[in-house]
């Protein structure tokens, strides 16, 4: 039996019997109970819910650090030795040790036409001097393909990668750049070519005229304006041509350009590896300039001056990370 001080207070108007007492008690602790079990569930399901959500914000988290990571722009380092080399037709390459040097082919010494392929390796340039008298120079990463001697009715080379070109000028033998993106005509001109990848290229003139054609339009160029190719079109714009041309001088050189587009070309002058631990880090801007006969410690020292990011070498690579201090 309970006790009266622990009975419910029950309002009715008819006398109720200790029996009946009991059973009316009995039903609101089952009342109770079952209330209890509601709330019990419900922040159950709540905790349940808040739980999963944890988890899979947790998941989300991860999976986006390793999206970033591995969408993270990087640059590889090739192990082959880095060597100029010219091939002629078929021929195994030829190293040849110096940067500059006048083509040895000229147009009296061909007993036939011949297929000339000149690569730069990573941390080099070219000067070659074409038997049209056209010098062109190659940057770091380039191929140079060409036939001698020149067809009559014009004068044709293929490029992957970067090259000045000072062309010797002719009415009547126009001057024809290829790159896997865009084709450059000229007749007699100064005008720089990069052609590295789809989202790295660019047409900079700067003496004379060109004209630049893609499969979606040609358009033509004047002293100090840049063709770029944006979404596949092909946009004029007018530039500081020593942005195109520093390299050239021995000089790295960017305007307010992204981390990504610095350390790639770093990476491709050092043969270095480079790896970004957080992506969003590729788009802090930086205006930088280096000598490129540096060491890759000097470069870096540049940039880990500003205190933004923090650039460590590890063996051939270079790790960027957020500058803790």
């Amino acid at each position: 039996m309970m006790n009266d001080k622990n009975k419910p207070k029950l309002h009715t108007v008819d006398r109720l019997t200790e029996e009946q007492i009991d059973k009316e008690w009995l039903k609101v602790k089952q009342k109770i109970t079952r209330r209890r079990i509601r709330i019990i569930a419900r922040y159950s399901v709540l905790t349940i819910a808040t739980v999963l959500l944890l988890l899979v914000s947790a998941w989300g988290i991860h999976c986006y650090n390793e999206v970033k990571k591995l969408d993270a722009p990087e640059y590889t380092a090739l192990t082959y030795p880095q060597v100029i080399t010219v091939q002629v037709d078929d021929l195994a390459p030829v190293v040849i040790n110096t940067g500059f040097q006048e083509s040895a082919y000229t147009e009296q010494a061909i007993d036939k036409p011949h297929r000339l392929l000149i690569t730069v390796p990573r941390g080099k340039t070219y000067f070659v001097k074409l038997p049209d008298g056209t010098d062109v120079w190659l940057n770091a990463e380039s191929k140079l393909k060409y036939t001698i001697p020149f067809e009559k009715n014009g004068r044709r080379v293929e490029l992957e990668g970067e090259a000045f070109f000072k062309v010797s000028k002719s009415e009547e033998h126009p001057f024809w750049v290829y790159t896997p993106y865009v084709t450059t005509r000229v007749m007699g001109t100064e005008f720089n070519v990069r052609s590295y990848h789809e989202d790295d290229v660019n047409v900079t003139l700067l003496e004379g005229k060109v004209a630049v054609s893609n499969n979606k339009g040609m358009v033509y160029l004047l002293p100090g304006q840049n063709a770029f190719v944006g979404q596949e079109e092909l946009t004029v714009e007018i530039v500081d041509v020593k942005l195109f041309t520093a390299w050239m001088d021995g000089y790295f050189y960017f305007e307010e350009a992204s981390l990504a587009e610095i350390m790639k070309e770093l990476g491709r002058w050092y043969n270095m590896n480079i790896e970004f631990a957080d992506a969003e880090l590729a788009n802090y801007r930086f205006k930088y300039w280096a000598y490129k006969q540096g060491s890759f410690q000097e470069a870096i020292d540049i940039i880990n001056k500003v205190g933004k990011v923090s650039v460590v070498k590890k063996g051939n690579t270079a790790i960027i990370e957020k500058n803790r201090n």
